[in-house]
């Protein structure tokens, strides 16, 4: 197996993620150092990846344009990416990856997968609207977060009930304010707090320096720890 230590080429890189599990700690330490590169020859690869032949290398590309933070180059990549992709794994690493980057201008893709017929993908238009609804909120953002604070699936209601609270600083379906806490972390009216099921400890991601944020470890959806604190820093943050 190729090395993923030192100065390893993003070809050799890219072999070794593709070769573990789809949230396998590896593949998660190689995207964590392909973003980290923030160049031109990162992108040009994870170009090729979006456009691969396998379920495998597109959802790769995604994760890695989505912290490569390359902005004008890469968000082109992924909506286009959006447009045109069937496979409800891909889709969701696009949103997530729409998420990190913090881009109002990927709101018209993340809108129109707010109404795609999976759950899945629905979960990752709730994760991703909040972090580019922009500040003033974008109205059109704001309506997509209160169709699926009604949506049929539990998990991306709570989610996007989540995110209407850190958008717009109210009480959203029984979500408090952030600053209605002591930590400023959001919180329900009730026993539980107003996060979804997902893995992880504490509902935090593993310690792998935040790279699989915004990823399930089981197949499942995310943990909502990392998360808030991608949202909480783009949206209450001065």
């Amino acid at each position: 197996m190729a090395t993923i230590g030192g100065s390893a080429p993003v070809a050799a890189l890219i072999e070794t993620a593709l070769r573990d599990q789809e949230d396998g700690e590896v593949r998660w330490h190689v995207i964590g150092l392909l973003g980290e590169r923030h160049d031109l020859e990162t992108l040009a690869a994870a170009r090729r990846l979006c456009d691969g032949g396998t379920v495998a290398e597109r959802t790769l590309g995604a994760d890695i344009l989505g912290r490569l933070g390359l902005n004008d180059r890469g968000l082109p990549i992924l909506r286009a990416l959006a447009a045109r992709e069937e496979d409800r794994t891909v889709l969701y690493s696009v949103l997530i990856a729409f998420g990190h980057l913090h881009d109002r201008r990927a709101l018209p893709s993340v809108i129109r997968l707010s109404e795609h017929p999976d759950p899945r993908v629905r979960y990752g238009a709730a994760y991703a609207l909040p972090n580019i609804v922009g500040r003033p909120p974008d109205p059109t953002g704001l309506a997509a977060l209160r169709r699926l604070a009604a949506d049929p699936d539990d998990d991306v209601a709570e989610w996007a009930c989540l995110g209407l609270a850190l958008s717009t600083g109210g009480a959203i379906d029984g979500v408090r304010p952030a600053a209605a806490t002591g930590d400023g972390r959001p919180a329900t009216t009730g026993e539980e707090s107003a996060r979804p099921s997902g893995g992880g400890t504490g509902g935090r991601p593993s310690g792998d320096g935040g790279a699989r944020a915004g990823r399930p470890s089981d197949g499942g959806r995310p943990s909502a720890g990392g998360e808030v604190d991608d949202v909480r820093g783009d949206v209450l943050d001065p």
